[in-house]
């Protein structure tokens, strides 16, 4: 229930849940603001572990004014489950610009994924949408119905903004606070461009970016040629001294050489895990080094539990 606080008003500004929160313009928050000022009743704010998850445009506007508002909690959530509420009352408000609106879709898919990806088989509902040609649980497809009501969206639209939301998340990663120049069309590129720009070092985005802004040219980013003249010229610059080498030949892309090369690590970990096991290393261990051994294990089991529980979110995609 809300619960009406006129004392406790420094909650936390969390920054990735500021990311799927509406954004106002200049007029949209003059409007909101006279009306807070005007009204008799307190505005409601929506908090999960102090962090605010609906109505930061009006916390700010009362910590700007010393006004009282109320807060709802929503304390009994994982964080997962908390952004993909975030994100659906966010897209219910039909007030996201485009750019805001995909992302929103993409970062509520990414969130059922991982919610179906953290489910036991037993707790799966047996009317959970499955992908038509593997038969398996399809969070996308999930994603979509969650949507039918106020924004209708194929699943494979869903996934393409999935792409887009872990592109623009990737780029806050190397350069905070670029991407909510992107979701605000302060720095305008395509989804497409975007996608290319998670891929470069943080240094190069910077960079990128102000390229693209002295000249006022959006396309940078698909001329392949002008990027890597662009890449190329800052390092030169970090190391004047060194003589760049020739530009050889890449060979082409693997999108698998990662799984492939854990792959086949793997049998040599079981390997020498079995040496031990049929001789006499565990005799004659002491207990300093069996204690050593025992956690790396348990290192290896958390991480083979995070593998799996990667797999199966791209399983159920």
């Amino acid at each position: 229930m809300p619960v009406n606080h006129l004392s406790l008003k420094n909650l936390i500004l969390d920054s990735d849940f500021e990311k799927i929160l509406p954004l106002f313009s200049g007029q949209e928050y003059k409007a909101l603001e006279q009306r807070i000022l005007h009204s008799k009743t307190p505005p409601n704010i929506f908090t999960w572990n102090r962090r605010i998850i609906k109505g930061l445009t009006e916390y700010k506007i009362c910590r700007a004014f010393h006004l009282p508002f109320s807060i709802t909690e929503k304390n009994d959530l994982s964080r997962t489950k908390i952004t993909a509420w975030i994100c659906l009352e966010s897209i219910k408000t039909q007030t996201l610009s485009k750019k805001q609106m995909r992302y929103c879709i993409g970062r509520l898919y990414d969130s059922e994924k991982k919610t179906l990806a953290e489910r036991s088989h037993l707790e799966i509902p047996d009317d959970y949408p499955k992908d038509p040609c593997t038969g398996r649980n399809s969070s996308r497809i999930h994603t979509a119905n969650l949507l039918k009501d106020v924004f209708p969206i194929s699943p494979v639209t869903v996934y393409m903004y999935g792409t887009y939301a872990s592109s623009i998340d990737e780029i806050d990663r190397k350069a905070p606070g670029l991407a909510k120049e992107l979701l605000t069309d302060q720095f305008r590129i395509s989804c497409k461009d975007t996608r290319k720009l998670s891929g470069f070092s943080s240094e190069e985005i910077l960079l990128i970016r102000k390229k693209i802004t002295e000249e006022n040219n959006p396309a940078l980013l698909r001329s392949k040629e002008k990027c890597q003249s662009l890449t190329a010229c800052q390092s030169f610059r970090k190391n004047p001294g060194k003589n760049q080498p020739d530009i050889k030949k890449m060979p082409p892309y693997d999108p698998n050489a990662e799984i492939s090369s854990l792959t086949l690590t793997i049998p040599m970990w079981i390997n020498a895990m079995n040496r031990p096991l049929s001789g006499n290393g565990f005799c004659k261990a002491s207990p300093l080094a069996l204690e050593s051994l025992s956690r790396q294990l348990h290192l290896l089991e958390q991480q083979i539990h995070c593998v799996q529980k990667k797999i199966k979110e791209k399983q159920h995609a």
